[in-house]
């Protein structure tokens, strides 16, 4: 009996000394106990505010948002979400933060200051004689996200917005495309998850890809005041977080953000993947989640001020969203035939039927960058 009270008091003695070292060096124990203590911290804080505004009138005047910094994320749907706010630029003739040493204008994960800008990307339109670099009106290519820098070349007033995507589905799409299996020696999916290998910091798109895209260092990745602080700062910052399993529902939420009409927001899918899904155990889904834990924390809490929002926006919201969809679903029958086409980037798109509109032409389009580029490489500085 003597024995199993010194095995029970040893076995305590180790919990709390896990329990001490998890505390004071803030690590991550559990993305479920911090997402649902932060959803909560920010529900009582909800409850505290003002009751919920009037219910949101779509033909209240409004002033359209001509000026939009879209923090794109990798494998999340969001060349689409870019194909939007792309068309929405270039037929106004905006002036787009786009790198030259890139034909799709993306600078990635490179290290991006104040003097990024005049070294990296073409100027704006209207900036070719005093040739400032300052001024923006759209940015919609891959960038680590940094409101101090995005706020010293964008225009005043800008709106911020971003989209996020189920950790496990985002991440399995990653692996596939970025064929991380090859960080391994083994090719295992298993050996990669384990993080006692260290096989994932060998690749930036291997672990917690989207709070990456959103500022979350590396060395955060695990401690939760960081993860913390970065949630808070993220909901202060940016204007709206569309969430990719409510696509049309965000689009409506970002129409009424940006005050765009229907026409605005219309779209076909792009980079559309046919290759079949990795088929995984409930076994290898949890580990997934584990390692990537603050994409966890990050989707849980956004998706809660997600659908907040949704709620605000009224009775109206209904309507709106089937209105849209019967309008996209139009749209797709006049521009498109039914077969789809394969892109130069190895992904379907819809195919364009013959003597379509330029609109449809737009709306099919796999991307804008070609015409982007064109549009404002023409310059001096």
């Amino acid at each position: 009996m003597k024995h199993w009270n010194r095995v029970a008091m040893a076995f305590l003695a180790v919990v709390l000394i896990y329990a001490v070292f998890a505390i004071t060096h803030n690590r991550l124990p559990n993305y479920e106990l911090l997402s649902s203590q932060l959803i909560q911290t920010r529900r009582n804080k909800e409850l505290r505010r003002d009751p919920f505004p009037a219910p949101f009138d779509a033909d209240t005047p409004c002033t359209p948002t001509t000026n939009v910094f879209f923090v794109k994320t990798h494998k999340t749907g969001s060349t689409t979400l870019q194909s939007i706010v792309n068309r929405f630029g270039f037929i106004r003739n905006l002036s787009f933060a786009f790198r030259r040493q890139d034909p799709r204008g993306h600078v990635t994960f490179k290290d991006f200051s104040k003097a990024s800008p005049r070294e990296m990307f073409f100027p704006p339109i209207h900036d070719r004689i005093t040739c400032t670099f300052r001024g923006y009106n759209i940015s919609t290519v891959h960038i680590a996200y940094n409101r101090q820098i995005a706020n010293s070349y964008m225009t005043e007033g800008t709106k911020y917005i971003s989209l996020l995507r189920e950790p496990v589905s985002q991440w399995l799409s990653a692996y596939q495309f970025f064929k991380l299996d090859k960080l391994t020696r083994d090719h295992s999916m298993e050996t990669l998850l384990d993080k006692k290998n260290d096989y994932w910091r060998s690749n930036l798109y291997s672990r917690n890809l989207q709070s990456l895209d959103l500022g979350l260092r590396v060395n955060q990745f695990e401690d939760m005041a960081s993860i913390e602080q970065r949630l808070l700062i993220l909901e202060n910052e940016l204007d709206l977080i569309l969430i990719m399993e409510y696509f049309d529902e965000s689009l409506i939420l970002l129409k009424k953000e940006l005050c765009w009409s229907f026409e605005d927001i219309l779209y076909l899918s792009k980079n559309i993947q046919v290759a079949p899904g990795l088929n995984i155990s409930k076994t290898m889904e949890k580990k997934i989640r584990d390692f990537n834990s603050a994409d966890m924390v990050l989707y849980h809490f956004f998706e809660e001020v997600f659908f907040d929002r949704m709620r605000k926006y009224g009775p109206n919201f209904e309507n709106d969203l089937s209105k849209f969809r019967k309008m996209r679903e139009q749209y797709q029958k006049e521009c498109t035939e039914k077969t789809l086409e394969r892109t130069s980037f190895g992904t379907f798109h819809y195919k364009l039927k013959d003597h379509s509109g330029e609109f449809c032409r737009l709306l099919a389009k796999e991307t804008l960058f070609p015409e982007i580029r064109e549009r404002q490489s023409d310059y001096d500085c």
